[in-house]
């Protein structure tokens, strides 16, 4: 392997805050992965729900996160970090409730509010990004971030086909917000996790050397 493709995974590991941020995401990566290979049967066979309620459920996520998008600028942020994992363990309870669910419309209603707290989440995620990386290595960054993304989001379409095959399409629900809850849980209330909330600026960036 070329020394620069070396170098450009030692920019991503030197610096934990950028590490951080993308093990949190390949977690919620991981989820998206799972719920593409079951949706199909939780809408149709678990609901009992047609290609209406398919089309409105998979509109539920990206409209809520619209909303959470317009609503970020009103939230005042007093810790990043629970503002960030918090919305991040919200996100897991949605997965837990579609879990128990029976409503096709609590469903759709459960799916927007899980896309709420993801945007709250991912506009958090890609500011800190941004500000701990300088422009110059962006590029490198960003890809092997891309890789990490995209590689988390086939392992959740290879264990979803396979887990949701043996043991039904609740259980995977709980298993990605037992997940999710459990990664952000831990994020809020160790001690370690606090350098989230860390101001960071374009000249203090660990990575501006």
């Amino acid at each position: 392997m070329d020394s620069r493709v070396y170098r450009r995974y030692f920019i991503l590991f030197q610096t934990k805050i950028i590490l951080w941020l993308n093990i949190f995401l390949a977690f919620v990566q991981f989820g998206v992965g799972v719920t593409i290979v079951i949706t199909i049967p939780y809408i149709t066979d678990v609901l009992a729900g047609n290609e209406l309620h398919y089309g409105l459920f998979l509109a539920g996520f990206p409209l809520g996160y619209v909303i959470g998008a317009l609503l970020i600028n009103y939230f005042k942020i007093n810790s990043r970090r629970l503002m960030m994992l918090g919305a991040l363990f919200v996100g897991g309870l949605t997965f837990i409730a579609l879990g128990f669910n029976h409503s096709i419309w609590f469903a759709i209603f459960t799916e927007s509010i899980g896309g709420i707290m993801i945007a709250i989440f991912s506009i958090h995620n890609i500011t800190l990004l941004q500000l701990a990386v300088p422009d110059r290595l962006m590029g490198k960054v960003g890809s092997v971030r891309m890789l990490i993304v995209r590689g988390a989001v086939l392992l959740g379409l290879f264990i979803g086909g396979i887990l949701s095959e043996l043991y039904g399409i609740r259980p995977m629900y709980f298993m990605i917000g037992g997940i999710i809850c459990a990664t952000s849980f831990f994020g809020i209330s160790l001690p370690y996790f606090k350098f989230i909330d860390e101001k960071i600026t374009e000249d203090q960036s660990p990575l501006n050397v």
